[in-house]
């Protein structure tokens, strides 16, 4: 199990990634194109072969991706879904008060924390 799974690997979740390698963490990225994970695999991060596996990988999961809607959508699929419980899922960015409030319901309903 790793310490943080980074999920989106864009400027963002690769500079958060990287960090996070060189501050000798334990971490899984994934990203829909997998080639953006090759530069991490090389400075220590653990690739993960599918989103499942990325969330699963870790208690602490940041997603980067476009949009707060996009995150939710992706990690509400059901087998991504199953790993939910007990993680904590933060999502960097500028965020609407509605979308806010949608991240509190959707984290409830999901047993996660979500910042």
């Amino acid at each position: 199990m790793s310490d943080v799974a980074v999920v989106g690997l864009g400027a963002t979740g690769s500079a958060l990634a990287r960090a996070l390698v060189k501050g000798r963490h334990r971490v899984t990225v994934w990203n829909r194109t997998e080639s953006k994970a090759v530069p991490l695999m090389r400075e220590g991060a653990a690739p993960a072969p599918d989103l499942a596996s990325g969330v699963a990988a870790s208690p602490v999961v940041i997603v980067c991706l476009r949009d707060h809607q996009l995150g939710h959508t992706l990690l509400s699929t059901p087998d991504v879904r199953l790993y939910h419980s007990d993680r904590a899922v933060l999502q960097p960015g500028c965020a609407t008060s509605q979308e806010a409030r949608h991240g509190e319901r959707w984290a409830d309903e999901s047993r996660a924390a979500h910042l």
